[in-house]
């Protein structure tokens, strides 16, 4: 059984994601919202057929939408790196040059 690691820049995005969710939503939307991101993670680790190849950001980089986010991940031999979790609004190939 495969697993998932959480990049530091993908920490920050849900810290993001938890901060505006309590600010609009309250603690059971994020509560929910945060299981399902989770979820949806393990899910990706065991199944690389659930995503769609970002070839624009580079070999064997993946992405995983999820309601108003987009799960980033790169598949590496024995686990997923989540790279990020961005708004659907937002363009990744400009936010991964802006990290690198």
């Amino acid at each position: 059984m495969m697993h998932y690691k959480l990049s530091s820049a993908a920490q920050s995005d849900l810290i993001e994601i938890r901060r505006y969710t309590l600010e609009r939503r309250g603690q059971i939307q994020w509560t929910t919202y945060f299981s399902e991101l989770k979820q949806s993670m393990e899910l990706l680790a065991n199944n690389k057929l659930l995503s769609i190849e970002v070839f624009e950001l580079g070999q064997n980089y993946f992405r995983f939408p999820l309601k108003h986010h987009v799960i980033y991940y790169i598949q590496k031999q024995e686990h997923i790196v989540i790279a990020a979790v961005l708004s659907k609004h937002i363009s990744p190939a400009k936010h991964f040059s802006q990290i690198s």
